[in-house]
């Protein structure tokens, strides 16, 4: 994936202790990487039922709205 024109990678889990024990069902983190060498941006979220793919969705369309600073 890509925010921005960057690439990102997302990794999804369901089993996660940190977003289960806060009453999550989904937990999801982007990783973008940054033109510095060995930097990068992060974006973490717990989702919470009942439709998960829904907010997983809303997750997406924030992603597509960012715009890095020139």
């Amino acid at each position: 994936m890509t925010v921005d024109r960057r690439r990102a990678t997302i990794e999804q889990y369901s089993d996660s202790h940190d977003c289960l024990g806060i009453g999550g069902g989904r937990e999801l983190i982007v990783t973008i990487e940054d033109p510095v060498p060995r930097n990068w941006t992060m974006a973490w979220a717990c989702l919470k039922g009942p439709s998960l793919d829904t907010l997983q969705g809303q997750f997406d369309a924030m992603l597509s709205t960012v715009k890095w600073k020139q």
